[in-house]
Parts: C-alpha cells; sequence; structure tokens
C-alpha cells in the first residue's frame, strides 16, 4: 500500500495459474491452440495463460508466474488507483506550512520563517518524490 496510490499484489490463485502454466508440458496439438487463440479475443486472462502454456518452462517460475500474474491483475483492475483524499491532506499541510512561512516573514521572525520555509520545501520534495515513485 502506497501514499498515494492503492496498489495490491498479485491473486494467490492468479500466481497458482500461471505458475502451473509455466511448468506444464508445451501443447502440440493444434485444435487446442486455435481454441486457446479464440478464447483469448474473449478475456485477457486466457491470452497469457495459453502462452505460458505453449511455451517453454522459464528457469524460475515462481518469478514469472508472480510478473505474469501482476501484469494480467493489472490489465483486469485496471492497476494503480490514485488516492485523492491523501494527496488533498498533503496538498493541505504543505499550504499551511507555507502560509505559516509567508505570516512569520511577514511579523519578521526570521529565524521562524526560514525553518517554516525549509519544512514546506522538504514536505513538497517528498510528496513529489511519493508521487513519482508510486506512480510507476
Amino acid at each position: 500500500m502506497g501514499v498515494f496510490f492503492e496498489r495490491r499484489g498479485p491473486d494467490p490463485r492468479l500466481v497458482d495459474a500461471f505458475r502451473t502454466a509455466f511448468t506444464a508440458d508445451p501443447q502440440s496439438d493444434a485444435p487446442q491452440q486455435r481454441a486457446a487463440a479464440l478464447a483469448s479475443a474473449i478475456t485477457p486472462l486466457v491470452q497469457p495463460l495459453a502462452a505460458a502454456v505453449s511455451s517453454a518452462p522459464p528457469r524460475d517460475p515462481e518469478a514469472a508466474a508472480i510478473t505474469a500474474a501482476t501484469a494480467a491483475g493489472n490489465t483486469l483492475l485496471g492497476g494503480a488507483k490514485f488516492n485523492t483524499g491523501r494527496f488533498v491532506v498533503a496538498t493541505i499541510i504543505f499550504a499551511a506550512l507555507l502560509g505559516g512561512a509567508i505570516t512569520t516573514d511577514a511579523t519578521n521572525l526570521t529565524s521562524s520563517s526560514t525553518a517554516l520555509y525549509a519544512l514546506a520545501t522538504t514536505v513538497f520534495g517528498v510528496v513529489i518524490g511519493f508521487l513519482g515513485g508510486e506512480s510507476s
């Protein structure tokens, strides 16, 4: 779980399905491959599973299964979702710190305004860092 983006790991059932598909013997039956290709047009989950079943097993089936399940889950569920509420709260905190810095600067409290400007800059950097890191 992120600060600004909600992201869940792959469903264990998807990981098991992909692990089984990656470790199964490659199919040589053409009608089954055509049926898998037709089914792939119906759902985005069938195509990666069919490709996994018809390919040679990878070196690390567990890692390949987790990667494929995450990609299929992102395709089906839409990936990470932006949490607007947390972003608004972070923006309000930044604005309050910046407003306090401007106010203390206007009343000639130089050490207080310097500290508040530095804190506001730090909060802004942390928010931007989380946004950039979590969205990818």
